[in-house]
Formats: C-alpha cells, sequence, structure tokens
C-alpha cells in the first residue's frame, strides 16, 4: 500500500470507531527505515520521558491501513508502505480496564519530513530494536509489537499475535548439540498437548561451540529426517550479545536465570510462557521436555 492519505492532519475528528464492547479502535506503524534498518519512536504527549509508537484513531472513512498511515505522518513527519499487519493488542487503564485496541503495522519507510503537524511538540528519534525495547519499557503492549515481527527458519514473516491465548515452550536448539535428543522430547509435547493449546518453537542458534553451522534448509532436513520434527522452527538467531535477537531479550529480562544472570548458557535452555504472554518459568538445558509437561498442563488449564 502507498501513501494515499489526505496531508492535512486530521486530528480531534469525531468518526472514532469503537467495537461492540465500546473499546476504541486505534491503528499505529513500527516504522523502519531501510537505510539503516532502524525503528522508530516518538515522544509521547502526554506524558514526559516517555516513548511510544506512533498510533492514533481509525476513523470510520478510512482503512486500518489508512489510518496507521497517516497516524505515522501526522505523529511523527515519516511517510512510508505498509509490509503487513503485525497483530493487535489491548492498551489498558491505570485500573487494568482495556482502553483501546491497537492494530500494529509493520511500515517501510520512504520518507522523512522535517516538518509535520505534530512537530512542534514531539520529538523522534530512530533507535535499534534493542533500543526501541528500552525506550518502550513503560508500554509492554508496544513492546510486544516489536517483538512480533520475527522470521520463520524459511525466512518469512511470523505474526506471533497468532499465538495470542496459547501456552508456548521455546528453546534455542542446534542439531550437532550433544543434547539434541531433546527435539524427541520437545515433539512428543508437541503432539501431546498442542489441539490444547501448547505450542512449542524451535530457535536454531550457532553462538554455542558452533553446534549449529548449517543452513536453513540443512537445519529443516535433519530436523525432519532425524528427529521427526513438526513443531515450527525459527530463523537462525543470536541468543546472547550484541546481535540477540529481541525477542531473546524479553525473555532472559523477563526470567533471569541463577544468581539473577540473564545469559543464556547452552544450547536447549527453554522459556514457558502462559497465555497472557507472560514468561513463567525458564529451565535450563539439561533439564528434559518431559519434566515440563506437569507445568504445561497447569498453564493450559488456567
Amino acid at each position: 500500500m502507498g501513501t494515499n492519505f489526505q496531508t492535512e492532519s486530521r486530528t480531534g475528528r469525531d468518526h472514532q470507531v469503537y467495537d461492540d464492547d465500546n473499546i476504541r479502535q486505534v491503528t499505529g506503524c513500527i516504522a523502519v527505515d531501510p537505510k539503516t534498518n532502524k525503528v522508530l519512536v516518538i515522544s509521547s504527549s502526554k506524558r514526559e520521558n516517555v516513548w511510544v509508537l506512533p498510533k492514533g484513531g481509525w476513523e470510520d472513512d478510512e482503512t486500518k491501513e489508512q489510518a496507521a498511515v497517516r497516524e505515522t505522518y501526522e505523529e511523527a513527519g515519516v511517510k512510508g508502505r505498509i509490509n503487513g499487519l503485525v497483530g493487535s493488542y489491548i492498551d489498558y487503564d491505570m485500573y487494568g480496564v482495556p482502553k483501546s485496541n491497537v492494530w500494529f503495522y509493520e511500515m517501510e519507510v520512504t520518507e522523512i519530513l522535517s516538518q509535520w503537524p505534530e512537530s512542534s511538540f514531539r520529538q523522534r528519534k530512530w533507535c535499534t530494536f534493542d533500543e526501541a525495547m528500552e525506550y518502550l519499557r513503560f508500554k509492554p503492549f508496544m513492546q510486544k509489537a516489536v517483538l512480533a515481527s520475527i522470521k520463520t527458519i524459511k525466512n518469512t514473516d511470523w505474526d506471533l499475535s497468532s499465538l495470542k491465548g496459547k501456552v508456548v515452550l521455546i528453546a534455542n536448539v542446534a542439531t550437532k548439540c550433544g543434547l539434541a535428543g531433546q527435539y524427541v522430547g520437545l515433539e512428543s509435547l508437541y503432539k501431546k498437548y498442542k489441539d490444547q493449546g501448547l505450542e512449542v518453537i524451535g530457535a536454531p542458534c550457532n553462538q554455542f561451540m558452533n553446534q549449529e553451522p548449517g543452513s536453513a534448509e540443512e537445519i529443516e532436513k535433519v530436523c525432519k529426517l532425524k528427529y521427526d520434527v513438526t513443531f515450527p522452527l525459527l530463523a537462525k538467531l543470536d541468543v546472547n550479545g550484541a546481535n540477540e535477537a529481541p525477542l531473546y531479550k524479553f525473555l532472559k529480562e523477563s526470567k533471569p536465570g541463577l544468581f539473577n544472570l540473564k545469559v543464556v548458557k547452552w544450547n536447549f535452555e527453554k522459556f514457558l510462557i502462559d497465555k497472557e504472554g507472560q514468561v513463567y518459568k525458564r529451565y535450563a538445558s539439561n533439564t528434559e521436555p518431559a519434566k515440563i509437561a506437569a507445568d504445561i498442563e497447569e498453564l493450559l488449564k488456567k
């Protein structure tokens, strides 16, 4: 989609869209500059020293995509192309009551303007994904949106909002590791509980003794032929260091390990996430998947 929207600000119009529960429908963008691969955040109009993603009310004479593009222009002076929907997230007020349903889209930036409708009171920053997670620390639902743009092993976008309402077990995996037999245990859990709402995710990583050196095709082949894996795999990623995936930064900070250490120490560490997207437990590499079954069953019942 291009930038087909009116250039004048429409802030303050009264054609806001609400759902049947009277929750305001809001759209916004995760805007990425393809030249630098940096993400846009802007200063909040309501709270000092708080940074947010561009977003605003969806109006009844436009599509959600048009509203997302328009709001990003009005609030941040950025134009671009919508690449797709990242997901929808509930924003709650201070009393825990839902106040808006926010639909975030991924935008490829094509133009950055020096003046825009809200430039007199908005600042903007271009930051790495890790920096974005830090700037958005007061907006957890926005952090989740940034995390949601993750690649599968086939290098396609995976909308993590599809995991909403599911229990998720994620492990950093390596086919040449001495613990690779745990693929069998992970697959067993997946087959036993997937129809009850469990998702198992493997995250190939080559950071530990180069035990996952192969291409995506080679990893898939080994997983299928040797371990009969059917659960989804992500594209190869880093779990520690300067290039660590934002997903793993979130997981490690949510649930540090022994002695409050955040670093992933070896292949096949596991994180269990509840239906609300919160990290419930973290398991050491030598914890056999079968020993996690009781925790999975407990979360599935909730």
